[in-house]
């Protein structure tokens, strides 16, 4: 509503959150509030009529609005055919069908989401929306993927990570047929698990844009990728054009850096009630396409590959991306400006236990005067969405410049980032507090932490808070969900929530047991039983990759893939005095304390 540079005429709102939202509203805004159940709404319905049939291809969709370096967020104007021409085309990589189920994990004010909800709209497939305590929780959300039997997942790259932990040791199947992984850089390496454990699906790196609909190119990640590390963005879509040029507009040489450039199908109508801007990075298409009359100017670095694909280097302006939103520092800058007791700021992002954060470097209006960061961040939640308040505020005495007077950025990143906190220090005074203190210390990479100082102010985040939930759980063997840590912000108020919630046998422990009693009681009876066996058990999606490449011959004798799991190493040790009989007993011992080693795989059934 902020500006309201959409000049609407008509909110449509709950009852709910009518009252909420009432002071904010502009007075030449006529509100409906809608009640929860359609059957009530039968009055309000038959007032405003039929909409009119008429619908183009060109008409618009939606706006969505990306961030502004002013502070004031970009509009962007879809139409019905952009998003149409994303998922149905007669060139398309995908094979979608009304069988599919999808996921809606994002929210709708993140792009991606239009590729979740339409994907499956566009198609007659199921959708289901993502409950945000389920999106938070990997182990819940891990869980609703499996019974829900999702086919079609989209991903921004660190939650995948954290998803992948909590599905893979617990889930030996999948019917999960593409995870496509957008909004932020990806680690190819860091798929290998889910890749090794359920061949059948296709892991898809798509980098994309709001301006062109979501997303651009498309490339497959396979075992080269993953056995290499080396990610890259892939070519452009069946409807699209990427052109990588240098500083004059001309095609940048194979290997050279150069601003990318994209045209096509995808690109929108351009940015609501911002002529202006809209020209600036809209421009008449430099090269003779047709049906591409305009280039859409990305602000991103890329540069082509011998192979035809092209590798993302980062923006060439002050934007960066966070948890897959692409964010304006500026805008950020802008609203700590409002702030009555800061002079100047400078908003960088840093990369900070492998993954980057956001640093807002404020220097007071007094100098012997503190900032009050609570204040600040009070003051930032009024405008900015929790993915852009800056999770660290550092106050300093100025701002460095270079030898030309901009803003020395590398001089601020270099500054090591001390953390003060506003609560007096108390250390941890029990076992499951000391322990809290080591794990928040390891995720949040802060010095020192006491149990009265509040994770979100020590730089926590969602992700983080998703990582710091699974070690708590996994070191103190409880139960707690991503909502504890939400509702407890303290260690000391967590640690009374942790001695609360022990780790139970839960349904789907005991549903698993069940299965593997099943499957012993099968094998006893088709296969038979040997006295010496302890246990059977059904081979992991792991194991079955592991053990599928090492059984694998090829009549290609440079081709090595079955002995890809398959390592030796031999290391010479001098002994004065070796006894090979007290070195058998020591391999018994070993033996006997490990079942792993006591294991043996029965491949033929």
């Amino acid at each position: 509503v902020q500006g309201n540079e959409g000049k609407a005429k008509l909110l449509i709102t709950q009852k709910t959150v009518a009252t909420q939202i009432a002071d904010i509203v502009p007075q030449e805004i006529t509100t409906i509030s809608l009640a929860s159940s359609w059957a009530d709404n039968k009055d309000i319905i038959t007032a405003i009529g039929e909409l009119p049939g008429n619908i183009s291809a060109s008409d618009l969709a939606y706006i969505i609005y990306t961030s502004g370096s002013t502070g004031k967020p970009k509009g962007v104007m879809v139409e019905h055919r952009n998003v149409v021409s994303l998922l149905k085309n007669k060139s398309t990589h995908f094979d979608f069908s009304e069988h599919d189920v999808w996921t809606m994990f994002h929210s709708y004010c993140f792009d991606f989401s239009v590729w979740e909800m339409y994907g499956a709209l566009l198609f007659g497939a199921e959708l289901v929306v993502v409950p945000k305590e389920i999106a938070k929780d990997p182990k819940l959300f891990s869980k609703l993927v499996f019974e829900r039997g999702v086919t079609c997942l989209s991903q921004t790259p660190q939650a995948f990570y954290l998803l992948q932990e909590a599905y893979v040791p617990v889930f030996t199947r999948t019917k999960v047929r593409y995870i496509t992984f957008g909004g932020e850089a990806l680690s190819p390496a860091k798929l290998r698990a889910w890749y090794t454990a359920f061949k059948q699906t296709r892991l898809i790196n798509m980098y994309g844009i709001t301006e062109t609909t979501v997303h651009v190119t498309f490339k497959e990640i396979e075992a080269a990728e993953i056995n290499s590390g080396i990610s890259n963005i892939g070519v452009a879509l069946p409807t699209l054009s990427c052109y990588v040029l240098d500083a004059t507009q001309k095609p940048a040489p194979i290997g050279v850096p150069g601003e990318l450039y994209v045209g096509g199908a995808g690109l929108t109508r351009g940015y609501l009630n911002r002529s202006e801007l809209t020209a600036e990075r809209f421009i008449p298409n430099l090269f003779d396409r047709a049906g591409e009359p305009k280039l859409y100017r990305t602000g991103d670095m890329a540069r082509r590959l011998p192979d035809g694909n092209m590798e993302y280097l980062g923006r060439i302006d002050n934007q960066v991306k966070i948890r897959g939103f692409r964010i304006e520092l500026g805008e950020i800058e802008a609203a700590i400006q409002e702030f009555e007791s800061i002079s100047e700021n400078v908003v960088l992002a840093k990369d900070t236990a492998g993954s980057k954060q956001l640093i807002a470097y404020c220097v007071p209006t007094e100098a012997d005067k503190a900032i009050d960061v609570d204040g600040l961040r009070a003051h930032l939640a009024k405008s900015l969405p929790d993915y852009m308040i800056p999770a660290f505020i550092l106050s300093i005495e100025s701002i460095p410049v270079t030898s030309n007077g901009k803003t020395d950025r590398k001089k601020l990143l270099a500054r090591e980032i001390e953390f003060k906190s506003s609560e007096e220090y108390v250390a941890p005074a029990t076992e499951v507090e000391r322990l809290s203190v080591d794990i928040w210390k390891d995720v949040l990479n802060v010095p020192q932490i006491g149990i009265k100082d509040n994770f979100f102010t020590l730089g926590g985040d969602s992700i983080r808070g998703i990582k710091l939930i699974y070690k708590l759980n996994e070191t103190l063997n409880c139960d707690l969900i991503v909502a504890d840590l939400y509702a407890n912000q303290t260690i000391e108020t967590l640690s009374k929530v942790i001695l609360q919630k022990p780790a139970v046998a839960n349904g789907l422990r005991e549903e698993v047991e069940a299965e593997l009693a099943e499957y012993e009681r099968w094998y006893k009876e088709h296969v038979g039983w040997n006295e010496a066996y302890e246990a059977v058990y059904p081979m992991s999606g792991i194991e079955k990759g592991m053990t599928y490449y090492t059984l694998m011959t090829d009549k290609d004798e440079t081709n090595f893939s079955n002995i890809i799991y398959h390592e030796q190493n031999i290391y010479s040790i001098p002994f004065k005095e070796f006894d090979y009989e007290v070195f058998k007993k020591a391999i018994a011992v070993l033996m006997e304390k490990h079942t792993t080693m006591r294991k043996v795989y029965d491949v033929e059934h």
